[in-house]
C-alpha cells in the first residue's frame, strides 16, 4: 500500500495505520507525511500478541515512525502485548518544529502513553535518517515510560532487543530513561546498532550520545547486555547513569 499526504507543510493525519488487537502484520507499505507511520496499541480486554512490522518505507515522519502505545485508563484493562517484531524499516523523520527543540521525536519510540508492560519486542536492522537541518532532538530508538499513576499497579518492559540498526544524523542512537515510579526495563539487549554523525539541533544542541541508559529514583534498567555497538562523531559513545545493572 501507498498511504501519502502531500500538498501541506506538515503533519498530516495522525497515525497512517494503528493496531489494536493480534496477529497483525503490516509488511511492504510507503508512508509518506504523517505524523507517526505505525502505532502498536493495546487491545481493551484481551491480550494483544503477534505484532510484525517490517520492511516499510517512511518518509518525512513529524513525530516518529513506528510508537509503541500502553497506557492504563478506565476504558483499557491491564491486558499484555507481547511479541512485537519491527525489522528491516527504513524511516526519515523530518526537522521540523515539533513542541520545544528540548521535545524529542524517536524513529521507533514509546514515550507518552507507554506505562504498562510491553513484552517480547524485536527492534532489529531499521535504519533511521533525519534532515540535514532538524529543529528537535531526535532518537533512532526512544523508549521512556511514564509514571504508573494507578495504585497497586506493577509493570515490567520485558525482553528488549534492539539489534542490528543503523542510525544517520540523529541525536542520539538508542535513549533508553526510566524516572522514578515508572515501569523498569528487565532484559534489555543492545547490540550491533551503529549511530553516525550527529547534528546539531536548532543549532543550539551538540550534546550528542550514542547510547544512554539513564535512571532516576526507584526506575531500574535490569539485566542489560550492551556490546559491539559503534558510535562516530558523538560527544559521548555510551553513558550510564542510575540504577543500571547487568
Amino acid at each position: 500500500n501507498t498511504l501519502s499526504q502531500t500538498g501541506v507543510s506538515a503533519p498530516g493525519p495522525r497515525n497512517a495505520y494503528e493496531v489494536h488487537g493480534s496477529y497483525n502484520t503490516f509488511n511492504n507499505n510507503f508512508i509518506k507525511s504523517y505524523y507517526n507511520g505505525m502505532i502498536v496499541n493495546s487491545n481493551y480486554n484481551t491480550p494483544c500478541v503477534d505484532i510484525q512490522v517490517n520492511n516499510n518505507i517512511m518518509v518525512d515522519m513529524y513525530q516518529g515512525g513506528i510508537r509503541l502505545w500502553r497506557t492504563k485508563s478506565t476504558a483499557v484493562a491491564e491486558t499484555p502485548i507481547k511479541n512485537v517484531q519491527i525489522k528491516g524499516n527504513q524511516i526519515h523523520v523530518n526537522g521540523q518544529l515539533f513542541g520545544t527543540n528540548d521535545t524529542y521525536k524517536g524513529g521507533i519510540w514509546g514515550t507518552g502513553y507507554f506505562n504498562l508492560g510491553i513484552d517480547n519486542v524485536e527492534i532489529e536492522d531499521n535504519t533511521v535518517t533525519v534532515d540535514s537541518y532538524v529543529r528537535n532532538k531526535i532518537a533512532g530508538v526512544l523508549l521512556v515510560p511514564d509514571e504508573i499513576t494507578v495504585t497497586g499497579s506493577t509493570q515490567v518492559m520485558s525482553n528488549y532487543k534492539v539489534r542490528n540498526n543503523k542510525f544517520y544524523g540523529t541525536y542520539n542512537g538508542v535513549r533508553v530513561k526510566v524516572g522514578n515510579n515508572c515501569p523498569s526495563f528487565k532484559g534489555l539487549i543492545v547490540e550491533d546498532n551503529e549511530h553516525i554523525d550527529p547534528q546539531l539541533v536548532a543549532l543550539i544542541y551538540s550534546d550528542y550520545q550514542s547510547y544512554t541508559f539513564e535512571t532516576t529514583g526507584n526506575g531500574q534498567i535490569t539485566d542489560l547486555i550492551y556490546r559491539r555497538n559503534k558510535s562516530v562523531g558523538a560527544k559521548n559513545g555510551v553513558v550510564f547513569s542510575g540504577n543500571v545493572y547487568d
